[in-house]
């Protein structure tokens, strides 16, 4: 398992980084969202200005999820826009 340092910058320009072990950097990501905000919470990316495949290719933009109670299948943000790096 390969090393990842995930920087996640929030709206307020504040950076949240940490070091975290995966297969891929998609896993070192999901480990530091759920590290910052919770079990169940998860990065949903924004396609459309993500730059590359993966958080390796360039920044990912989205935002923070966690499922809303009794409504399988929905979500509701918790963060605004993070911009999301990995080296």
């Amino acid at each position: 398992m390969a090393m990842f340092i995930v920087s996640i910058r929030l709206e307020n320009k504040s950076v949240v980084e940490s070091r975290h072990r995966g297969e891929d950097a998609w896993e070192a990501v999901d480990k530091a969202v759920k590290k910052r905000w919770g079990k169940n919470a998860s990065f949903f990316r924004d396609n459309s200005i993500s730059i590359g495949q993966s958080p390796l290719g360039g920044r990912q933009y989205g935002q923070v999820t966690k499922p809303i109670k009794g409504n399988p299948g929905a979500h509701n943000c918790i963060t605004g826009r993070v911009t999301i790096e990995v080296r």
